[in-house]
């Protein structure tokens, strides 16, 4: 089995962290320069087929996360962590906006949508920092679809998570955030 983690650190808005000790290859992304460092970052977090050698699990760690004791699970199509606050993508949002996470205008056109859509109230949350995927085509589909809804809508790829996972049959395990890895404050306020 082929397991490969990575991250990106775009714009230089985090310190890079030193992963010694890790069981899989680890791959750093850094690019200085981009015109909209936060949507490729987020185009990198979403496509690992696209970006990464040939795999079987991708693990995307966030730029300010640290890997202390981690216990990998790889019997899931995708693993993440369940936010550890709220369980609403409704309540996510208003905070994305209560700290200046998104325009607001934009949070509540993709929430009105998903309330058009019939999407639920606390149908869970994921805590996006981590995701272990298995590189296969119903998760690369997943993936892709997911992205076009960030790119398209929120850059805030909370927002969307549920709502586009709800479209596939895919075995998912939510773990409790940070545990086995450890929080860094981000270099930059963007």
């Amino acid at each position: 089995m082929k397991v490969i983690i990575y991250t990106a650190n775009i714009g230089n808005y985090d310190n890079d962290i030193q992963m010694n000790n890790l069981e899989y290859p680890f791959y750093r992304i850094n690019i200085s320069n981009s015109k909209n460092p936060r949507l490729l970052a987020r185009e990198i977090k979403l496509n690992p087929h696209k970006y990464l050698p040939e795999h079987d699990y991708s693990i995307w760690i966030d730029s300010n996360i640290e890997i202390v004791s981690p216990k990998f699970e790889f019997n899931y199509d995708i693993v993440t962590w369940k936010h550890p606050e709220r369980d609403c993508i409704y309540d996510e949002g208003m905070a994305c906006i209560r700290l200046k996470k998104e325009e607001p205008e934009i949070v509540f056109d993709v929430l009105h949508r998903y309330r058009i859509e019939n999407y639920p109230n606390h149908n869970g949350l994921l805590c996006s920092a981590y995701l272990i995927r298995k590189n296969t085509e119903e998760v690369r589909n997943f993936c892709c679809e997911w992205w076009d809804e960030v790119k398209n809508n929120s850059i805030r790829d909370q927002l969307s998570f549920n709502f586009v996972i709800q479209k596939y049959n895919l075995n998912i395990l939510y773990q409790t955030a940070y545990e086995g890895f450890r929080k860094i404050p981000h270099k930059k306020n963007r």
